[in-house]
């Protein structure tokens, strides 16, 4: 594998992961978001791929109001 596929093949699990924590976010399995959250910032950190904690928050942010209202 070079090293496009495996940038590309990384690229796809972080995606699977982003995914799994919006359904468990979705289903209010929130502790166990957070710490898929975390584990996968970690993995995502020494990966080198920024945008992942880009696309975190924005999944936490978009959680946040309808926790307020709930």
């Amino acid at each position: 594998m070079d090293t496009e596929q495996t940038h590309c093949s990384k690229s796809a699990e972080f995606d699977g992961r982003l995914w799994d924590v919006a359904r468990l976010l979705r289903t209010g399995d929130v502790e166990r978001a957070r710490v898929e959250s975390a584990l996968l910032l970690a993995d995502a950190e020494s990966a080198g791929f920024d945008w992942v904690a880009e696309q975190l928050l924005d999944l936490w942010a978009a959680q946040e109001p309808s926790r307020r209202s709930a």
